[in-house]
């Protein structure tokens, strides 16, 4: 099993004259609930998931086994630790004591039921600049009512159960 440092969107990237086929990612999300996503690769490319993994269990290729060089890594696409369905909740996005103002992309929590195809039961976040190892991304997320206090709700707060 590989423990991620944070929640983050997977890759396949696939040797010059592999067959594009679909591998299936089965792990754990940052609340140890299983998860698994199915991404169909591009010969001679990377192909980016849409789930942030921390931790990787396994990676499963569909039919059968297969001689072609397959790597498998992580994006700069960061899991979010409450569903946040709209950008609007993101406040602050920074790194290492910067202001910086809610520059990338914000991919809302996927609200329908979830499948090994949908998108990520919290929401992503995919800065503009690379991280290195060493920066710290810091995001100030407003929560809505349904996430806290008394009518609040695990779906309000964490998402649709994993799949």
């Amino acid at each position: 099993m590989i423990q991620l440092n944070t929640p983050r969107a997977v890759s396949i990237t696939l040797a010059t004259g592999g067959a594009a086929r679909a591998y299936t990612v089965a792990g754990y999300d940052y609340y140890g609930q299983p998860m698994t996503e199915v991404i169909t690769s591009v010969a001679a490319a990377t192909t980016p998931g849409k789930k942030a993994f921390y931790q990787i269990a396994s990676v499963t290729g569909a039919g059968g086994g297969s001689t072609t060089a397959l790597t498998v890594g992580t994006t700069d696409v960061f899991g979010l630790p409450v569903r946040c369905i709209d950008a609007g909740y993101v406040v602050k996005v920074g790194w290492n004591n910067t202001l910086l103002q809610n520059a990338g992309v914000f991919t809302p929590a996927d609200t329908a039921t979830a499948t090994s195809s949908t998108g990520d039961v919290r929401g992503t976040f995919a800065p503009t600049t690379a991280s290195d190892g060493t920066k710290r991304l810091v995001m100030t997320i407003a929560l809505p009512g349904i996430a806290v206090g008394p009518n609040a709700t695990r779906t309000g707060a964490l998402g649709v159960t994993q799949a």
